[in-house]
């Protein structure tokens, strides 16, 4: 199970990972929830994502759906440019 342990508005301060590297026109990124991540297999994200940033968000949104998923999700794909 997930917990949130940081959440961005929860307190007065926020203590926020960054991480550094190296992007190239056409890299594409998944944020998601864990509405989202619990009911997507590793093996299926990078064929969805190769659809592009809005007809990704929308699959994976039914996938979550089609898969039983009763929580929030959050998607968000984002290409380099």
């Amino acid at each position: 199970k997930n917990v949130i342990t940081r959440a961005v508005g929860s307190r007065d301060y926020v203590q926020v990972d960054t991480h550094c590297f190296e992007t190239h026109v056409g890299d594409r990124f998944l944020l998601c929830s864990d509405g989202l991540h619990g009911y997507l297999e590793v093996h299926e994200i990078p064929a969805i994502v190769e659809m592009g940033p809005d007809r990704s968000v929308r699959r994976f949104i039914e996938l979550a759906n089609e898969r039983g998923g009763r929580d929030n999700i959050t998607a968000i794909v984002a290409e380099a440019y």
